[in-house]
């Protein structure tokens, strides 16, 4: 099967245009985190609300995370 054609930058506006029109917040935010941190879908999926926001409310702008497939672990950044 190979690599996948990697997404244009036409189909990032497109994608986040119909999450909107849809109000579809919940993928929204899971596409704009995916993009921010580059994480494999296995461990964008594995993340919670507690590993992104803390106890008042505050957003953490590094998310230090072990990666299921490497278990290296990266310090992804939120912007």
């Amino acid at each position: 099967m190979g690599q996948k054609r990697p997404f244009t930058l036409t189909d990032i506006q497109q994608l986040e245009q119909y999450l909107r029109r849809q109000e579809n917040w919940h993928d929204l935010a899971l596409l704009g985190t995916a993009l921010d941190t580059l994480l494999r879908a296995s461990d964008l999926l594995a993340l919670t609300v507690a590993d992104v926001q803390g106890r008042t409310g505050q957003i953490h702008v590094r998310l230090p995370q072990r990666q299921r497939k490497t278990q290296v672990v990266v310090m992804p950044v939120l912007t």
